[in-house]
């Protein structure tokens, strides 16, 4: 799967009928979205403290750990600035296409794009919905019908491991519900008649 990219959208059609909406939890929305930080900074501390543990009375001392606590104050803006910008999405589903809804922007795809959709469960209420859309138009009029993809474990092991990372609809309630509906709805508009 590739990163799944977002068009900005204008306000509903007429015929647009909103089926589902989801807010996602600002916490897991945070860890997941800024899960390659957390590894990285954790990798950095991991070298920094095996650095620190032969280096006694070193004057490298000294700005190993300034570089150690300048990089955990920029994790933490990091990952407070996801959190906020999470506490503004909404995630909304109509009969036409998939949306992220803030109070300024609203990004969308269109059901008829949606190459596959999988979605990762890390407990029994939340989890996230990851789609990938077609790349070339001829491939997406050739399309098959879609089958929903399901995988659980921990928030660390449920996120995919692809690169570049995928960006779906992290960390909300009712995730699997939400995957279903639109793979009911894709394929209903792939056996219409053109």
């Amino acid at each position: 799967m590739r990163a799944l990219k977002l068009d900005r959208v204008g306000g509903p059609s007429e015929d647009e009928v909103v089926l589902s909406q989801a807010k996602p939890n600002p916490i897991l929305y945070g860890l997941e979205a800024s899960r390659a930080a957390i590894l990285a900074m954790l990798g950095l501390s991991a070298f920094l403290i095996l650095v620190l543990m032969f280096t006694k009375g070193s004057p490298l001392l000294f700005l190993l750990k300034l570089v150690a606590v300048l990089d955990l104050i920029a994790f933490s803006i990091f990952f407070l600035a996801v959190t906020l910008i999470a506490r503004g999405l909404t995630f909304v589903l109509t009969n036409k296409a998939i949306l992220v809804r803030t109070s300024r922007l609203q990004l969308g795809v269109p059901l008829e794009e949606i190459k596959s959709v999988e979605i990762r469960s890390y407990g029994a209420e939340y989890g996230s919905v990851y789609l990938e859309r077609y790349s070339d138009p001829l491939e997406m009029i050739a399309g098959k019908s879609i089958e929903l993809g399901k995988q659980s474990g921990s928030i660390w092991l449920a996120v995919p491991r692809s690169k570049p990372q995928l960006f779906g609809f992290l960390g909300f309630k009712n995730f699997d519900d939400f995957g279903r509906i639109i793979v009911d709805l894709h394929n209903a508009g792939r056996a219409r008649p053109m």
